[in-house]
């Protein structure tokens, strides 16, 4: 009995003892709370400040894209021989610029130039014996084909009055007809060589017949024809520029027996360059020859001038290739093969705001936040507004250096803090100046 009584003592105690420190916690809670309801309002002066600009939604952005390509010669071309030889003396060296028109390399030429000087000689020989077939006979010719006709006319006469007379003996019966038909021969004979003596008199009177000088004039043509082969033949033992530009590599050396389009030289033109970019077809689409384009050339920056754009889309890459001019610039040349980058704008319909770049933070889920200010009452002055901090998801659609597109729960016309966004919680009182000029020039840039 005295056990049970002990136990009930102390079980009363403990119940007392925390029925006590229940009331004193609940008396402190009070007294905090009445405290705090009780504490007036953080003065407008002593909130922080921060910048706002005013969120305009726009029915579309436009964006910078930036397309990569290469710098080429607008003209290059492997030089080779059209005949087989031996590659006698090659004059330039690689990397030096040459001149259109230039002789770069040389095949041995000498058994061409042989041949050459021995078609020149036939051709001489023969428009001298053209010029003499135009001149016709000489006069000292003439007079000894006339001279022999009247020999062979009194020669004649002779035969034919001894024919006679051998005629009469052999009717005597004097002589022999043996005689008689040796004379009658001889008379005949004597007869042809005349007719002959005359033709060739006559011949000579005439002057040169006509079919002579045609066929003549015919190989003194042929023989001209062949000099002028010869000649070009010389020439393509000449290896020459097609254009100016640069010797970029040299592939054979002298003694080398070369064959007919065997690369000798490569040579490239450093002036006309193009650049070579492919884009998109509805991006090429836009494009129109005139054009003007910003870009880099390396680490340089340079403009250029849209020449043209190839009708035909690319099978692997599926892209148009735009053919560019890179305007003039002072200094150094571009070099061939360099990278090259150019920047086109494109209107995209999206609905969407512009903000600063320091307006964002990161949010949840891959998306970003941003602040704004909800106002809730003007300060003394009139100027400064108190506003309390909310947040809002978006989505980033387009970055710039400064500035970014995005859209999300953001409302048209909310005041959004524009920097310094980490310092601030939500539910935060802060303060705003709506007459911020600068903020608001920053949000239309």
């Amino acid at each position: 009995m005295t056990i049970r009584r002990k136990m009930t003592k102390r079980i009363s105690v403990a119940l007392v003892a925390i029925l006590a420190l229940v009331g004193l916690y609940a008396s402190g809670t009070l007294r905090a709370g009445a405290g705090s309801v009780a504490r007036a309002p953080e003065p407008a002066s002593h909130l922080l400040f921060v910048p706002v600009v005013q969120a305009v939604q726009q029915e579309s952005h436009e964006r910078l894209r930036s397309f990569r390509g290469r710098l080429e010669a607008r003209r290059e071309t492997r030089l080779a021989f059209e005949l087989r030889g031996r590659l006698a003396k090659v004059m330039v060296l690689q990397g030096a610029r040459v001149e259109q028109g230039q002789v770069l390399a040389r095949l041995d030429r000498s058994s061409e130039e042989a041949r050459c000087e021995q078609v020149q000689a036939e051709l001489g020989a023969a428009r001298a014996r053209l010029d003499e077939l135009v001149a016709g006979p000489r006069r000292e010719e003439i007079a000894r084909a006339a001279a022999q006709v009247s020999e062979l006319e009194h020669s004649l006469s002779d035969l034919v009055v001894k024919e006679r007379r051998m005629q009469s003996l052999v009717a005597e019966k004097v002589s022999s007809k043996a005689l008689e038909e040796e004379i009658v021969f001889a008379r005949k004979a004597m007869a042809a060589r005349l007719d002959a003596a005359r033709a060739l008199h006559a011949e000579l009177s005439s002057g040169t017949r006509k079919e002579l000088l045609q066929a003549q004039r015919a190989v003194v043509t042929g023989l001209g024809a062949a000099v002028r082969q010869s000649r070009v033949l010389l020439g393509k033992h000449d290896l020459v520029a097609p254009f100016a530009g640069r010797i970029s590599k040299r592939y054979l050396h002298e003694g080398r027996i070369v064959d007919p389009g065997t690369p000798v030289l490569h040579l490239v033109e450093d002036q006309n360059l193009e650049g070579r970019v492919g884009m998109p077809a509805r991006q090429a689409g836009l494009l129109e020859p005139g054009d003007k384009l910003e870009g880099l050339v390396g680490q340089r920056a340079a403009s250029f001038r849209v020449q043209s754009v190839l009708p035909v889309i690319d099978a692997t890459t599926h892209t148009q290739d735009v053919i560019l001019v890179p305007e003039p610039t002072k200094g150094k040349s571009l070099p061939i093969g360099e990278v090259l980058l150019v920047q086109v704008r494109e209107q995209v319909e999206e609905r969407g705001f512009w903000l600063p770049t320091e307006a964002l933070l990161r949010g949840e889920r891959g998306l970003w936040a941003a602040y704004i200010a909800r106002l809730q009452a003007p300060a003394d002055d009139g100027r400064v507004q108190v506003c309390t901090v909310e947040r809002r998801l978006v989505e980033v659609l387009h970055v710039e250096e400064r500035r970014v597109y995005v859209r999300g729960t953001l409302q048209d016309g909310e005041l959004v803090v524009a920097s310094g966004v980490h310092r601030l919680a939500v539910g935060q009182r802060v303060r705003i100046s709506i007459r911020d000029e600068s903020v608001t020039s920053r949000s239309e840039r």
